[in-house]
Formats: structure tokens, C-alpha cells, sequence
């Protein structure tokens, strides 16, 4: 949490564009649980362990919900990574441009958590 302010989320869908909140430039963070937890979320590619693309899918349809093609993310300018990996020790943290699903016409818009929703009132 940079200087004590709570962590809003973002969220990308498939809608279309409206008014793009974050630059394409800005590296986006995602939190991936550990390949002990998600082996099929992990590959070695060259000797590398790198995520797969379901690392950077939300609402599956194994868990009832709706399939939105959402996916959660944080702004790694305006995120503590060492409070982010306190908080998520299960967690890897996996880093990409906003460019890459810009590129793909979905949306990137912030979503407040309850943290920052309770901080403004």
C-alpha cells in the first residue's frame, strides 16, 4: 500500500472501450497462486517457470459464477509489492503492460475495495 493508502483493484473486461483509466505503459500486477497450489497454471519454458494464460482468467466457470472475462489486477506504481506479498503469501506475483490487454479492445477501470470505499466516507 503506497504511503498507507489502500490497494483499489482493476478490472479488465471485454466490453467496449470507454474511456481508458490507466496508460498503456503502466505495468500491471496479478496475483497467481503458487504452482504448488495451481500446477496447471505454470510452464517451464528454457528453464524458466513462467504463468499460462489461465493464470490471467477470473470467473471460471468452475465456480458458478457467470463467466464475465474479468480479471483482477493492481497498478504497480501505486502498490506496496512487499505489503502485497505480506498479504498474499501464497501468492506469485506476475507483472505485464496495460498495452497487452488494451491491445485486445478490453477495458481497464478501477474498481474500489472495501478498504477504499470505508477510507472515503
Amino acid at each position: 500500500m503506497a504511503d498507507g493508502a489502500p490497494l483499489d483493484q482493476l478490472a479488465m473486461s471485454a466490453d467496449p472501450p470507454s474511456g481508458q483509466i490507466v496508460d498503456g505503459d503502466e505495468t500491471l500486477w496479478r496475483r497467481i497462486p503458487l504452482r504448488e497450489d495451481q500446477p496447471d497454471w505454470y510452464k517451464e519454458t528454457s528453464g524458466e517457470l513462467r504463468p499460462t494464460s489461465i493464470a490471467f482468467l477470473d470467473n471460471r466457470s468452475w465456480d458458478n459464477r457467470p463467466i464475465d472475462h474479468a480479471l483482477s489486477a493492481y497498478i504497480a506504481a501505486e502498490t506496496d509489492l512487499n505489503q502485497l506479498q505480506v498479504d498474499y503469501p501464497r501468492h506469485n506475483i506476475a507483472g505485464f503492460a496495460a498495452r497487452v490487454p488494451l491491445s485486445f479492445n478490453h477495458t481497464i477501470r478501477r474498481v474500489p475495495t472495501l478498504d477504499t470505499i470505508r477510507t472515503l466516507r
